[in-house]
């Protein structure tokens, strides 16, 4: 089972490690997660579609946003996909571990 996202915590560790102000930071994570949400639906198309190259790049894209937003359980998860699809594989676990992200991510959409 997975930790799911918490927006005050995402809140504090983008204070803490950036140094916004909390005016700033009600302002910005709307947009935050809303481009969480559209790495999710990118990451399950390419899987849909099972093109290895987008997923890739998918899955790095994402982890990079996940990180950023100190969500370091998810990242770790889209580093999986990201490092297998490299070689240009693509199987049917990326869909749990999709789905892994998506559990820890929803709260926030």
């Amino acid at each position: 089972m997975y930790q799911k996202a918490d927006k005050a915590e995402i809140q504090q560790h983008l204070s803490d490690r950036f140094g916004l102000p909390e005016e700033q930071l009600e302002s910005l994570l709307p947009d935050f997660f809303r481009a969480i949400s559209g790495h999710q639906t990118v990451l399950e198309q390419s899987l849909k579609d099972q093109d290895a190259d987008a997923l890739c790049k998918a899955a790095h894209k994402y982890k990079g946003a996940l990180a950023n937003l100190g969500l370091a359980q998810a990242a770790d998860l889209a580093l999986q996909i990201e490092l297998a699809t490299k070689a240009g594989q693509v199987n049917k676990e990326y869909v749990k571990i999709s789905a892994a992200i998506r559990e820890i991510v929803e709260p926030l959409f």
